[in-house]
């Protein structure tokens, strides 16, 4: 498959996408594994079993929490770490949906990742370490959300587990077209997984369309 192919999906997951903003007040990110042939076990299965990440993609995106629509994707290997590619989701991301929150797992709880996402006008619900502890470190946003976990857990949690939306998002995306790809080098690989939001997202704005009234005002231009 020619790799300008991939600018395509990507801008059409974009546009499918753009309908919805306007209902999302919450954004949750996550990555899950795809393998690159059938009869490998499921991401979850071998999830802790790192060596054979390399036989693996690896799908980051940024969802809405209330539809379950992707707004930014991308595909690193299976061996990649989830914080790298946030910055370049986010940024695809705050160009359709102008959300209020962010949640995200461990992974990217970290200072540099909350300012950024507080750059954005949104406010960061990472789940820190079992013992971080409150200090800014230059860094009030930082020290703002660890506070609130420390103090206030159960209103941490009313936020951070808005969070499992991104893993039924997955599970949706892996039940209607499965957890492996058929391609064959890298980016057919890759603009196949890409494929496959495409269709959700269509899926996703079809059923939206027959469910709520906002989505048939939208104006695209």
């Amino acid at each position: 498959m020619k790799p300008e192919i991939t600018k395509y999906l990507e801008e059409l997951i974009k546009i499918i996408s753009m309908p919805l903003a306007e209902i999302e007040k919450t954004l949750a990110v996550d990555s899950t594994g795809i393998s690159v042939a059938y009869g490998k076990k499921v991401w979850r299965e071998i999830r802790e079993e790192y060596q054979l990440h390399k036989q693996y993609l690896k799908l980051h995106i940024i969802c809405g929490v209330k539809s379950n629509i992707v707004f930014s994707a991308k595909i690193t290997i299976g061996t990649a770490h989830d914080s790298p590619p946030f910055k370049e989701l986010l940024e695809k991301a705050v160009k359709i949906t102008k959300a209020k929150e962010l949640c995200g797992d461990g992974a990217y709880a970290n200072r540099k990742t909350a300012e950024l996402i507080s750059s954005k006008g949104m406010i960061p619900y990472l789940m820190p370490r079992k013992d971080t502890v409150i200090r800014n470190k230059g860094s009030s946003v930082w020290g703002n959300m660890v506070r609130l976990w420390h103090n206030n857990l159960p209103l941490f949690k009313l936020h951070y587990h808005q969070r499992s939306n991104v893993e039924s998002c997955f599970s949706m995306i892996k039940r209607k077209y499965s957890f492996y790809t058929r391609a064959k080098n890298e980016t057919s690989q890759q603009n196949e997984i890409l494929r496959k939001i495409v269709c959700f997202n269509a899926g996703i704005l079809s059923e939206n369309l027959l469910e709520n009234p906002i989505i048939n005002d939208y104006k695209p231009f």
